[in-house]
């Protein structure tokens, strides 16, 4: 992999580290400031953003959590819920010392139409393809697109009622 590569994979996880954080700052009652709780949903938009760059992301979860591999690289934005890792984005090759049972892939999925059903049995809030309203879906879209897609000065402005 190319040092601009591996550039643009960071870029992007920061961006939907970002998303994350606006997200949970609206949903509050269920999510934590370390984004305890929002890891499939993040893992699943960071999966998506880096499909749309195309990469080969592997989306990948166990009984804990989900996270993206990519390009030989473990990619989390919300490692942060875990003792003692205080790397917003956590970047690491594979495999790397300090592999913890949270990133032990059980479940793994190349594409959309695969990713639905390994959150069968997760808790709704905590799924991106059962969020409890239309609205909630809307706004998780509309954001992402914001965030992850569009020119990053943009942003602040576009996204100013989820930074109240």
């Amino acid at each position: 992999m190319t040092q601009k590569e591996l550039s643009t994979i960071t870029d992007t996880a920061y961006r939907v580290r970002y998303f994350g954080e606006l997200f949970q700052k609206v949903n509050s009652y269920n999510f934590l400031e370390d984004l305890t709780g929002m890891c499939g949903i993040c893992a699943y938009f960071l999966f998506r953003s880096l499909k749309k760059k195309r990469f080969h992301p592997v989306f990948s979860s166990n009984r804990f959590h989900s996270f993206v591999m990519v390009e030989g690289f473990l990619v989390d934005v919300t490692a942060t819920q875990f003792e003692g890792i205080t790397d917003k984005v956590f970047i690491r090759p594979m495999p790397f010392s300090g592999w913890r049972k949270h990133w032990i892939p059980i479940h793994r999925a190349t594409r959309y139409n695969e990713i639905p059903k390994l959150f069968d049995d997760w808790i709704t809030d905590q799924n991106p393809f059962h969020l409890s309203t239309r609205e909630e879906r809307k706004d998780l879209l509309t954001l992402w697109n914001y965030v992850v897609l569009e020119d990053i000065k943009k942003i602040k402005e576009k996204v100013s009622h989820f930074n109240n």
